[in-house]
């Protein structure tokens, strides 16, 4: 087995600009597929929202 890493399967960031975010990964030679926006529960942000 060799010790070089050859795939990741996702990883999350939190990012301001999607698209300057995905730009920068392209040059820096990763192939991104296009990102997903997964919904959380409504009682999860008024949580965060909270005092």
């Amino acid at each position: 087995m060799g010790t070089e890493i050859d795939k990741i399967h996702h990883v999350g960031h939190v990012v301001q600009d999607m698209e300057t975010a995905l730009e920068l990964y392209r040059k820096l030679g990763f192939v991104c597929t296009p990102p997903a926006y997964p919904t959380m529960p409504i009682l999860y942000h008024f949580r965060l929202l909270q005092p």
